[in-house]
């Protein structure tokens, strides 16, 4: 409710790196599934090793993983809507706040550019909740990873938001959180 998403969409995890490696890997596996290699996974060059990491992964599988440039006013060389469609990009990923240079990106923007060119985007969030009004009803985010520990909960839990993307679970063991994530 604080975030202005439904139940539904929400998925518990175990903190912010699982968030996010749930986010890119099970976005590619499912794409993977479908035949759908090759696919491009933009990321900024600005994040946490948790999004860097999971990504540069993607590559012994085929995938390209590619860097868009930020600079020090948080502007976005995302590339072109056009650029986007046509390259088969599987999915782009950006942080909304640097936690070592406070640095801010314009994620509304980003999300409106992603979506209109049908491209889902994850948000790492983790720096921004507590800090940023974070109301998402009216914002295309497809994806968004949170930590809870940076909400004064406890170390070790998480949050993924999926809201009109399929992924792909990455753990196996259970059916819960959606079938996303096995564990109670």
């Amino acid at each position: 409710a604080a975030l202005g998403v439904r139940p539904d969409e929400v998925r518990f995890v175990h903190g912010g790196t699982e968030s996010v490696n749930l986010a890119v890997q099970g976005r590619y596996g499912w794409l993977r599934e479908r035949g759908e290699t090759g696919a491009v996974f933009l990321r900024s060059a600005l994040e946490h090793s948790a999004v860097s990491e999971s990504m540069d992964s993607l590559k012994a599988w085929g995938a390209r993983v590619e860097r868009f440039a930020v600079d020090v006013t948080g502007r976005a060389d995302l590339p072109s809507r056009h650029e986007l469609t046509h390259q088969r990009v599987g999915l782009v990923s950006c942080q909304w706040v640097n936690p070592e240079t406070g640095i801010v990106l314009p994620v509304p923007e980003l999300a409106d550019e992603c979506e209109a060119a049908g491209v889902p985007l994850h948000v790492d969030a983790v720096q921004a909740v507590g800090r940023l009004p974070l109301r998402l009803e009216a914002l295309p985010t497809p994806l968004l990873s949170l930590s809870g520990h940076k909400l004064g909960g406890p170390k070790g839990t998480g949050v993924l938001v999926v809201r009109g993307v399929e992924l792909r679970r990455v753990l196996f063991g259970g059916g819960q959180e959606g079938g996303l994530r096995p564990g109670t």
